[in-house]
């Protein structure tokens, strides 16, 4: 399907400024540049958190087909998705807890988390969900100082 990267694209980067906007101002990102780790974050993130989140929080919306299902659908795969952010950092990513338990992380989690939603939903894909996730995670590594398990 043609539309589905135009649509994709265009809800991401819709995402991307709310996100970029919101991170800078309360100082969750800061620009900082590396390429220290690129050529694992670029595999890892892939399969993990990006192809895997998607599958549990956005695949079950391709089989929700009647509009009423579609909305409840919206709702738990945003909610959950953005708590499950908060059950890594209570349970095993205890380091991350300074990040992921932020009010503006999760609202950029929440955000994104509707975003990929819409596009699953719209397009009928995961795929571009899959690498929105997968081009907003290797970013905030590699551009906007996000941690990173590559780090020294």
């Amino acid at each position: 399907m043609r539309q589905v990267f135009p649509f994709a694209s265009g809800i991401f980067v819709v995402f991307t400024m709310f996100a970029v906007v919101l991170g800078t101002l309360t100082g969750l990102l800061s620009w900082s540049p590396t390429a220290y780790g690129l050529w694992l974050t670029l595999p890892v993130t892939l399969m993990f958190p990006s192809l895997a989140e998607e599958l549990i929080f956005r695949a079950p919306l391709l089989l929700a087909r009647r509009p009423s299902r579609r909305i409840a659908a919206l709702l738990w795969a945003t909610a959950g998705f953005t708590l499950w952010h908060v059950v890594e950092a209570l349970t095993f990513l205890p380091a991350g807890a300074p990040v992921l338990l932020r009010l503006d992380f999760l609202a950029i989690a929440a955000a994104f988390g509707v975003a990929a939603t819409i596009v699953v939903l719209k397009t009928g894909r995961l795929w571009p969900a899959v690498m929105m996730h997968w081009v907003m995670v290797v970013g905030w590594k590699q551009l906007f100082s996000g941690p990173t398990l590559f780090a020294s």
